[in-house]
């Protein structure tokens, strides 16, 4: 008897630490660097683009980069497909749009890649 009042008291105290901790929900977002084809150094810096987000009040939970995964046309002055990846609150994805960042998963052929 003494074991189940203790595995019930166990119990009870994990699953009230879950509800007053659950886990942070987070989602990608991207925003095209705006990089164009044999121009290097063009477009615009992570760091740049997370500044943009944490002065609208959306905190930055990672930074990598990628690439929109799209077959592109070899020709110079055209855009190269790079994106800068943010990973914010899901609770902020509203205002993130505003600022006219997509959700990651809205582009299914991209990936992540090293960071130039």
């Amino acid at each position: 008897m003494r074991i189940l009042v203790f595995l019930f008291v166990a119990l009870g105290l994990l699953t009230a630490n879950a509800q007053e901790n659950p886990p942070a929900q987070t989602v990608k977002v991207f925003k095209s660097r705006g990089a164009m084809q044999c121009e290097p150094d063009t477009g615009t810096p992570p760091e740049v683009m997370r500044k943009e987000l944490e002065q609208a009040g959306i905190a930055v939970e990672s930074i990598a980069c990628g690439t929109d995964g799209k077959i592109r046309v070899a020709m110079c002055g055209t855009p190269d497909g790079v994106l800068n990846i943010f990973e914010i609150p899901a609770a902020k994805l509203a205002h993130a749009a505003r600022l006219k960042f997509e959700k990651l998963g809205t582009l299914p052929d991209a990936r992540e890649v090293r960071c130039p």
